[in-house]
């Protein structure tokens, strides 16, 4: 597409239909029901909330990540390993973010004994890396490249940017940040304890 805003629209239209997707994938493999109205709410509460907004916002591929995961994960509860490992494969294309549960998905693979998802998990990921760089042979350079400028943004800076609550807080309000941070923290705490 030659028009920049044109391919952000479709983008960003075709990211939304993955997500609404995705929250009804996530609630098919919990096997939650709810009644219809409940369903709307759901939507929109997924669809709208910070973790959602924010790489649908950025045009983040973790979304479907993210999707080829729920659809690996409902393959692998009907039986078909083989396709639940190309699907798992598929998650590796943003690999910083799911590669934890992908490893925890190959070592449960491993101990039950399904040789056939770990075959076609490694033999998906080999043929998309061969595939990849004879289309593009410089991208694991490229890709290197971008981990380590990332690096450098989040942990280079002289001043990193703030990565907890008291420490936002103690920027805002020096004198008492921390104490409302550890206040907030410890009523979180109880909360959590308590659920």
């Amino acid at each position: 597409i030659g028009d920049y805003f044109l391919a952000r629209a479709v983008w960003l239209t075709f990211l939304d239909v993955i997500l609404a997707l995705l929250a009804l994938l996530w609630l098919r493999l919990t096997g939650w029901k709810l009644p219809g109205w409940m369903i709307l709410a759901y939507l929109l509460f997924t669809l709208g909330c910070y973790h959602t907004l924010i790489p649908w916002l950025n045009g983040n591929a973790i979304i479907l990540s993210a999707f080829f995961l729920a659809l690996s994960l409902l393959t692998m509860r009907s039986g078909r390993y083989e396709v639940a490992g190309v699907l798992l494969a598929l998650v590796m294309i943003q690999p910083v973010a799911l590669t934890l549960a992908v490893v925890f998905i190959l070592l449960w693979s491993a101990s039950q004994g399904r040789r056939t998802l770990l075959f076609s998990f490694w033999g998906t990921l080999i043929l998309m890396i061969v595939v990849g760089v004879f289309i593009r042979p410089d991208w694991p350079l490229q890709y290197l490249r971008v981990l380590v400028r990332f690096v450098e943004f989040t942990g280079g800076a002289s001043v990193p940017p703030p990565s907890t609550l008291g420490a936002v807080l103690t920027g805002w309000w020096p004198g008492v940040g921390r104490q409302l941070g550890w206040g907030v923290t410890g009523i979180l705490t109880v909360i959590l304890i308590v659920e």
